[in-house]
């Protein structure tokens, strides 16, 4: 087994001999940069309901007669809820029941009660609790994506990297085309990576997300590039006379290229602990 530190978390991987590696803490494959505790936390996030809860808190606004949540999406601050008559009609800043001849009165788009303290605090806590969610939908979305196009690389992708391989090797005798297929190998392994890199990153200060963001897009580009190589040299038919849009050093140079980013995200999220 091999023991590796990330973020402070100490974790002991193991390999099998097939290449498979997983975390003996927790049994799930290797999860580096986050942690046990972080990816339990995250998965029990994504399976519950409290964000939907969340967005309703911040986005809508109980009617103060039946409770129902009401979406506001322009206008002004005056409601109308659909299952009350006018004199039901409430505040969109303070929740209240529309005042007509107090407070309220005609001010429609500025009432009084924007002047509120508890109505401030309660904005305030609305705006982080808007922008938190933002960002847990945005690594999500981020999260998702990778595992998506780790799952088709290592299937369809890996497919098509074998059959281009063996065409490769029967049409030239002695030639070894391995980096055709270690090239998905190590996609796959950043897209693992990276996907797991989300989960840690979720967790860090905000103070530190300008490199993590800063280091996570180097792995996506150089994951991209080599993707778009292997793209291109798929449309060309082996038995071409003409050249190919990239050669086998091309490949193996966006190989080294891609192992370097993901070494270097690696230490770099490492001493961020």
């Amino acid at each position: 087994y091999q023991r590796r530190v990330h973020g402070g978390f100490n974790q002991v991987i193991g390999r099998c001999i097939c290449g498979m590696k997983a975390c003996l803490r927790c049994g799930q494959e290797d999860h580096s940069p986050a942690s046990c505790k972080q990816l339990d936390e995250w998965e029990s996030r994504i399976a519950g309901e409290s964000d939907n809860l969340s967005w309703l808190s911040v986005n809508t606004m109980p009617c103060p007669t039946c409770k129902v949540p009401i979406l506001r999406d322009g206008g002004c601050n005056h409601m109308t809820c659909p299952r009350h008559t006018s004199d039901k009609d409430f505040c969109w800043v303070c929740g209240g029941v529309w005042d007509f001849h107090g407070k309220h009165g005609s001010r429609y788009f500025d009432p009084p009660c924007v002047d509120d303290p508890d109505v401030k605090k309660r904005s305030v806590m609305n705006a982080s609790k808007g922008s938190e969610l933002y960002k847990f939908q945005k690594y999500v979305t981020s999260y998702t994506e990778h595992e998506k196009a780790r799952k088709h690389e290592s299937t369809v992708d890996m497919d098509t990297a074998i059959k281009y391989k063996e065409q490769l090797e029967i049409l030239n005798p002695g030639y070894c085309a391995n980096y055709v297929t270690e090239a998905i190998q190590t996609a796959v392994e950043a897209r693992t990576y990276l996907r797991y890199a989300y989960v840690y990153g979720y967790y860090l200060d905000d103070s530190k997300s300008d490199f993590f963001n800063f280091k996570v897009e180097g792995v996506e580009s150089a994951v991209r590039a080599l993707n778009n190589m292997l793209h291109d040299i798929y449309q060309h038919s082996p038995t071409s006379t003409s050249k190919p849009p990239f050669t086998r050093d091309n490949i193996v140079d966006a190989i080294g290229c891609l192992r370097n980013r993901l070494s270097d995200i690696s230490k770099g999220l490492e001493d961020l602990k």
